[in-house]
């Protein structure tokens, strides 16, 4: 038969002095072989206030023990309370779980129509997780796997050293959804702060943080609405700020890509304090759809007398049109004349066209006998075998060109007047240099060091 007592103060009294003998003896011991409860206690106090149904006390010893081989060993249940199991202690662990079995078992585990667990921490940490070999917390939700907000640090996870023979790829966070986001992380407030962290001190090639998609979206998303995307910094040599790479053997990749709007850049590097470096480096084939501008340009070689210790430099040549140049050599024939064959595309090409004669090895007054017509030209006036080098200029008219004509005087625009765009050519501070606006550098977060 189940005890049944209404008096609250007995009720107390009673369970008080059960703990006091139970450190000396057993006091109580109670089997059952149904399937009802080898011992029940029911308090049916509804006043104002909290009643306890059970209360346990000992100095020295532990509080309730319960221990099942196929059962759960507490069990807490609460219609309209706080909570249906609840621990508190002014100095150490409020709960304790702990879990031997070798599989995927937790020593905490919570489920919820809304949260499975909600940890709450005044002034210190609210969920401290440890795991040796495997995964501290696991978190699984139909909305949020886990939600985790803090006035300092919202969750800072650790990985120990791994022991001998346990899996090199070890997580501090790992986070999976296959509908939805893994992760979500979200500072916010006047002040502001890093979203995420992460550092490492592996001397190997690990990252302080690695993604991979092996769907069809990014690895990484990343969006800011009024600062950069992702800012990357690097203080090491021969090493990259942000580097990306594309393994695509077939149909090919970008191991780099931008896109901006109309008005905007979509890849931007400056290089303006030191002339020694580059805004740019690239190694292999560079191609350019659209019109490219400089303030100058030239090949750079090893020097073909000596390679191993100089380099030889030519300037582009310049000109206000959009020109093309074809040169030759030509023999002239038994009537000194020659006929000169240009590229059958020559006529679609080029429009306004000029000529330089010079003849080779002695003087004769050649000259154009006829004009380019059906992309050839005759040369006439000089003796037999005479050699005769020619030179011809063209504008194009492709459609591209047609389009894109290059202006050869414009005036600056509103802004950039009383600016240069080289200002230490004209003895000016780089202060009055015209350019577009450097990106915000990566504000470095404060490396905290190992704090384990």
């Amino acid at each position: 038969m189940p005890v049944r007592r209404q008096d609250e103060d007995t009720l107390f009294a009673f369970c008080f002095l059960l703990s006091r003998l139970a450190a000396a003896q057993q006091l109580y011991s109670g089997t059952t072989s149904y399937a009802g409860n080898a011992f029940y206690i029911q308090n049916n106090y509804a006043g104002v206030g909290m009643s306890t149904v059970l209360n346990v006390y000992g100095p020295d010893a532990v509080g309730i023990s319960s221990a099942s081989t196929n059962g759960d060993g507490v069990q807490g249940a609460t219609t309209n309370g706080y909570a249906g199991l609840y621990g508190f202690n002014s100095t150490r662990y409020g709960t304790v779980g702990v879990s031997n079995a070798a599989s995927v078992y937790a020593g905490v585990y919570g489920t919820g129509l809304f949260r499975g667990g909600e940890f709450v921490s005044a002034a210190g940490t609210a969920v401290a997780a440890n795991s040796s070999t495997n995964v501290a917390i696991q978190a699984d939700g139909r909305a949020s796997g886990m939600e985790v907000s803090s006035g300092t640090v919202g969750l800072h996870s650790w990985v120990r050293p791994c022991p001998s023979g346990c899996a090199s790829s070890s997580y501090a966070i790992r986070a999976e959804n296959d509908r939805g986001v893994g992760l979500q992380v979200q500072t916010s407030g006047p002040v502001g702060g890093d979203a995420i962290v992460a550092f490492t001190w592996a001397t190997n090639s690990n990252a302080a943080i690695r993604a991979n998609s092996y769907g069809y979206g990014p690895g990484i998303s990343s969006y800011a609405n009024n600062g950069n995307g992702i800012t990357s910094t690097s203080s090491a040599p021969y090493v990259s700020g942000a580097y990306g790479e594309n393994t695509n053997n077939t149909a090919g990749g970008y191991g780099v890509a931008g896109r901006s709007t109309p008005n905007g850049i979509a890849v931007y590097g400056d290089n303006y304090t030191n002339t020694q470096g580059y805004a740019g480096y690239f190694n292999g084939r560079v191609a350019v759809i659209g019109n490219l501008s400089k303030g100058g340009g030239s090949f750079k070689i090893d020097h073909p007398l000596d390679p191993e210790n100089k380099y030889l430099y030519h300037s582009f040549v310049e000109s206000p049109d959009m020109k093309n140049i074809y040169d030759g050599l030509v023999t002239l024939d038994e009537t000194g004349s020659a006929t000169v064959a240009l590229p059958e595309w020559f006529e679609a090409l080029n429009r306004d066209f000029r000529y330089q004669l010079t003849c080779i090895g002695s003087f004769a007054s050649v000259f154009i006998g006829r004009e380019i017509q059906q992309n050839s030209f005759l040369i006439s006036g000089g003796r037999p075998g005479l050699k005769v080098s020619w030179q011809i200029t063209g504008i194009r008219k492709d459609a591209y060109a047609n389009a894109n004509r290059i202006p050869v005087e414009e005036y600056k625009a509103s802004d950039e007047r009383g600016n240069y765009l080289h200002p230490a050519a004209f003895g000016q501070p780089l202060s009055r240099a015209i350019g577009p606006r450097p990106p915000a550098k990566a504000v470095v977060p404060t490396d905290p060091g190992p704090t384990h």
